[in-house]
């Protein structure tokens, strides 16, 4: 079975903007592993702020682009048995979002040296790299 040229424009969009995720978080997982224990440095936490914001306001986008019009509709359209599949994608989108717009604020407390340790937001921040890469296989394989 092909896919309409419409769909095929939308999975192809789809994989561009994994793309680009995997070269931001990629940017963020180097931050993270050059950071010592108990280090907060300015230059750091302000690389790992700056990078974070670009991961988030993309993801943000990514989100909208997938639930608007986009890779959701088209899936549910073509394959309305795989809505629960779907539903669970959305649902995913509603945590991941929540969870980069917290880290984002916790490493803007680093900046004033009152929130959590570098090291502690380095932990949170692989595991929600780790949850947005299972997300990302789940959407992959629906396309």
């Amino acid at each position: 079975m092909s896919m309409p040229a419409t769909n095929v424009s939308i999975a192809s969009q789809l994989k561009r903007e994994h793309a680009y995720i995997h070269e931001i978080t990629r940017k963020i997982e180097k931050l993270v592993a050059a950071n010592k224990p108990q280090r907060r440095a300015l230059e750091w936490s302000s690389s790992l702020l700056e990078n974070l914001s670009s991961l988030r306001e993309h993801v943000e986008k990514h989100f909208e682009f997938e639930e608007t019009g986009g890779f959701m509709e088209e899936v549910m359209k073509a394959l309305p048995n795989i809505s629960p599949q779907v539903e669970a994608l959305h649902h995913d989108h509603e945590i991941l979002a929540y969870e980069i717009n917290d880290l984002y604020r916790r490493a803007e407390r680093l900046i004033l040296d009152s929130g959590p340790t570098s090291r502690e937001i380095g932990e949170d921040i692989k595991h929600f790299l780790r949850l947005l890469r299972v997300h990302e296989r789940k959407e992959n394989a629906l396309v």
